[in-house]
């Protein structure tokens, strides 16, 4: 019972008959027993579960057990990141039957917003000091006002017989009345509820929340002239939701959406002088291009044991690792490119005649067990090393990797392939059907003016419209994904040689 009631009880004690006024008394100290019953706290977050998606976001499942008393409750959350959507909390119960029924939900934060801060201070006693470092006392009447030279403050005396319209850059501190129910110095949420069962209940509790984030590392160290090498992977967690999280489950979740972007670079960001659009070996369309925005989670990856997040930190955590793991070299020529961008690419007859003469130098290894793998491994940033003879480590690569499932092949582009080259040249368009039917004919020119027998992987993406046919075709091909042709060129020391073919579209 606040001082004020106190003092009023004892004054009406002394003109009113003595039975009424201890009536009075005892209904104001129940009324403070009862609503202090009725604000009840719940447990710490236990049994935390973290599932974190590739676009900055996360979702929390944790345990919490609280205390009901009868009728309706205050249920106060506490342990709550900054950045958690007040709109996602929900609970859930292993009963089919909850313990309580949630009538209405508040979330305060009185340090994330100045000026909500002070509107919710709306009618408290408050001490100002200026710039003239005099002190002022007053009542706060409602938060701040735009005027003619910036905000200000609405301000009543003490006394009540006059205001003040304070400038805000005119003080230089505000203090408040504190007490811990009116004042949220951390993020907490205020549920009412209503008891169905009395006593201790256990629930969980479900939210979003932003500024989670992951990204997956790999390196490649290659072991001198043997094709074996050690592989190593890690996690980077970047937790800026302001909370933290301790033992926590970890999983990360891939979506259409997060990995439509293009892919960055070790910073995070893509360099201004963006190269044209390529297609990455293996993917099926270029990475630009794509327009997916779906959040659904396409590929789910646990991490192999609990994590603790302090809060504004990043934290890397070790995933798989392998000693020994065999890799294969080959060389791929992908020599289209995109410098110019066409909406109508069915019927623009200049569109991906542009091409590169590279051809690339990749590695591939697979995803086994008995390599010391065999687990699925999510799309990340890749870098390649090879170990002197005298134990010294270089840099060869650093590429983004595709996503590679257990007993799936993965690979890695190294650089560009010294003494091999590549030309495309588009031999014919024709309209064999106006605006239904297309025919396009390409010659890929190769040389090999290194001393090896060598393999070229060529790759063609037949990117006009899903419905074509390879009517002419000079090299056996194959088809690598639903628009996607490859042909496979061996090339002795110092050969050239020409791939041709036609392909026919219809709409």
């Amino acid at each position: 019972m606040n001082r004020h009631a106190y003092t009023t009880a004892r004054q009406h004690c002394t003109v009113r008959p003595a039975i009424a006024a201890c009536l009075m008394f005892m209904l104001l100290a129940l009324t403070s027993l009862s609503s202090a019953q009725n604000r009840v706290d719940t447990s710490p977050p236990q049994g935390v579960t973290l599932s974190l998606y590739d676009v900055g976001l996360g979702l929390v499942n944790e345990a919490r057990r609280v205390t009901l008393g009868p009728g309706e409750n205050t249920m106060i959350i506490r342990d709550l990141p900054v950045q958690a959507d007040p709109a996602s909390l929900s609970f859930s119960t292993v009963t089919p039957a909850a313990p309580f029924e949630l009538l209405a939900q508040r979330f305060q934060y009185d340090l994330g917003s100045t000026r909500d801060l002070l509107r919710r201070m709306t009618g408290q006693s408050i001490t100002m000091a200026g710039n003239d470092e005099a002190m002022r006392e007053g009542v706060l009447m409602g938060g701040p006002i735009e005027g003619e030279s910036g905000p200000v403050l609405p301000v009543r005396s003490s006394e009540g017989n006059a205001w003040r319209m304070l400038g805000m850059d005119d003080i230089s501190s505000l203090t408040f009345p504190y007490e811990e129910e009116l004042f949220a110095t951390e993020p907490r949420a205020l549920w009412t509820v209503r008891a169905r069962r009395e006593g201790p209940q256990n629930f969980r509790l479900t939210y979003r929340v932003d500024g989670l984030s992951w990204r997956a590392f790999y390196e490649l160290v290659l072991t001198g002239e043997r094709m074996e090498a050690a592989l190593d992977s890690r996690m980077e967690i970047v937790n800026h939701s302001g909370g933290s999280f301790e033992n926590a489950r970890v999983r990360l979740l891939t979506t259409e959406r997060g990995q439509s972007d293009p892919i960055v670079n070790r910073e995070g960001y893509l360099p201004e002088n963006r190269p044209a659009m390529r297609f990455a070996y293996g993917a099926g369309q270029p990475s630009f291009e794509r327009t997916v925005a779906a959040l659904a989670p396409s590929e789910t990856y646990e991490l192999p044991r609990t994590v603790d997040l302090p809060r504004d930190a990043t934290v890397y955590i070790p995933y798989l690792q392998a000693d020994t793991t065999p890799v294969r070299r080959f060389y791929v020529y992908d020599g289209v490119r995109f410098d110019r961008f066409q909406r109508n690419i069915r019927t623009d007859w200049n569109y991906g005649t542009e091409y590169h003469t590279q051809v690339e130098l990749h590695l591939e290894f697979t995803n086994e067990e008995k390599f010391g793998l065999g687990k699925d491994l999510p799309p990340g940033w890749c870098r390649v090393y090879e170990r002197r003879a005298d134990g010294i480590v270089d840099l060869i690569g650093e590429e983004p990797l595709l996503a590679i499932p257990a007993g799936g092949t993965g690979t890695v582009r190294v650089g560009p392939a010294i003494g091999l080259r590549g030309e495309r040249e588009r031999t014919r368009y024709e309209e064999i059907r106006p605006h239904h039917v297309y025919e396009e004919s390409f010659q890929i020119r190769l040389s090999n003016d290194t001393e090896e027998r060598t393999e070229i992987r060529v790759v063609e993406h037949l990117y006009r419209w899903s419905e074509f046919e390879i009517t002419r075709t000079d090299t056996e091909f194959s088809l690598l994904s639903p628009s996607t042709i490859g042909f496979r060129v061996e090339l002795e020391p110092g050969a050239r040689k020409d791939v041709n073919y036609t392909v026919r579209y219809s709409w």
